[in-house]
């Protein structure tokens, strides 16, 4: 009968045959761990953008509403510079 061992509880150096970098040296833990840390950050990046991006949605809205003119005053003429 074959047992088999989940992948963290195999404390073994990755193959690095072939492979040189800044993780060849690290366990398979270190590597899930460090994946693991990147997901949770990555995550948090999302949850940001996405609440960001509903500020200024709302922010829009409230403007389109309110003073609609200010959104006229972004848009240049042809001809005119902006910059000048």
């Amino acid at each position: 009968l074959v047992t088999l061992k989940r992948l963290s509880d195999q404390p073994k150096v990755v193959d690095d045959s072939g492979m040189k970098g800044p993780y060849s040296q690290l366990t398979r833990e270190e590597l899930i761990s460090l994946i693991l840390k990147q997901e949770n950050q990555l995550s948090e990046r999302d949850y940001k953008i996405s609440e960001l991006e509903q500020y200024i949605d709302n922010l829009l809205v409230r403007v389109i509403e309110e003073k609609p003119s200010i959104l006229m005053s972004l848009t240049v003429p042809p001809g005119c510079s902006r910059h000048a």
